[in-house]
This record gives structure tokens, C-alpha cells and sequence, in this order.
């Protein structure tokens, strides 16, 4: 999503001049955030580019769904959780109760900001972007703490529970992180 800003735009600016060399003049860009056009349960926010060689006066970026549309993070979760161990519940007064095993999540935010993976996201809410390294940490029933599993990261980009992954968390992850969402690809073309 920072893409258009790299080196004070020189990136977006190489990436539009070599569309247009290759016959590509017309082009439309922008920055979008996927929750609200695919009503997929993550917080994606992309820089999308959709170039054609005549002009499209009929092309328009999706507008958002309606609420009623959009997922959140508890439609996509199985219902049998690998929870962690959390027997004791300790309590902070702006964050969500840390656990015994859960502390090690936020210790990177108080050497610099928080980030993606430190953080335990309420399953009422979107889940982080999935990358190609996502450990996403969901609170269960408000007191434990359950990792995401391949095939909820999976429903997380739209991807049907058909779809076969490959074995091995570490290069089915990685599949699912750098895929698009199916649900994008729709948007766009409709």
C-alpha cells in the first residue's frame, strides 16, 4: 500500500511510464482497502493498477458492499480451535487480558511499534493482511488465545474450503499470502 510514496513517487512513476512503452496508456490506480470491496474478513489495504491500451469510459472502481455483506473474522474460524495453554488471565487496562503464554506476542511492541503479529485480534473484528509469515492470534470465548490454521487463512483471502493447499504450514501459508483474492479479481471485473 506504500507503494505510490516509495523514493517520493519515482517507483509509481517508472512502473506508469513502462506501461505506457509497453502500449499501455491508459491507466487507473489508487489505493483501496479489500474489506470493504470484497467483504473479505481482513484488513487489506493495496495499491491496485488496472491499465488497458484503448480507453474504458465505462470502467469505475467498485463501491464498498453494504455491511450486511461483509464478513468478519468469526465467519471464517473452524470450529475446532488449536488454543493455547492460558490458565491465568492478567489483566491491562488498554489492551486485551495477556495470558501466561501469550505475553511473548506483545514484547516486540515495546521495543518499537506494534505490529501485525503481536497483536491478538478480537474475532468480532478483521483480521490483519495475510502474508506470506502470518501468525494471526484471534481471542477465544474472551479469556484464550488460538492461532489461525491453514484453512482459516485460506477462507480468509476467499479461497474455498475445496481448494487443496499444499502440505506443511510454512509453504501453504506462503501460497496464501501471495495470492490474490478471488473476490478482488470479481470487484474489479463487474
Amino acid at each position: 500500500m506504500t507503494f505510490p510514496s516509495i523514493a517520493d513517487g519515482a517507483a509509481l512513476r517508472s512502473v506508469l511510464g513502462w506501461l505506457h512503452d509497453a502500449g499501455f496508456p491508459h491507466v487507473h490506480h489508487r489505493v483501496l482497502s479489500i474489506a470493504p470491496l470484497t467483504g473479505l474478513a481482513q484488513a487489506r489495504r493495496r495499491w491496485l493498477c488496472v491499465a488497458t491500451r484503448t480507453p474504458t469510459p465505462t470502467f469505475a472502481w467498485p463501491t464498498p458492499l453494504p455491511l450486511s455483506r461483509r464478513r468478519v473474522l468469526a465467519d471464517v474460524l473452524l470450529p475446532t480451535p488449536k488454543l493455547l495453554h492460558c490458565p491465568h488471565i492478567h489483566a491491562l487496562a488498554d489492551r486485551p487480558p495477556l495470558t501466561r503464554r501469550t505475553p511473548r506476542l506483545y514484547q516486540r511492541a515495546y521495543r518499537r511499534r506494534n505490529t501485525q503479529h503481536s497483536r491478538i485480534y478480537d474475532e468480532f473484528g478483521l483480521a490483519p493482511t495475510v502474508s506470506t509469515t502470518s501468525a494471526v492470534y484471534v481471542w477465544h470465548d474472551g479469556t484464550q488465545a488460538r492461532l489461525l490454521q491453514v484453512r482459516e487463512l485460506a477462507r480468509l483471502q476467499g479461497l474455498p474450503d475445496n481448494f487443496v493447499l499444499p502440505e506443511g504450514r510454512v509453504v501453504a501459508t506462503r501460497l496464501i499470502g501471495n495470492a490474490v483474492p478471488p473476490a478482488l479479481i470479481r470487484a474489479l471485473l463487474l
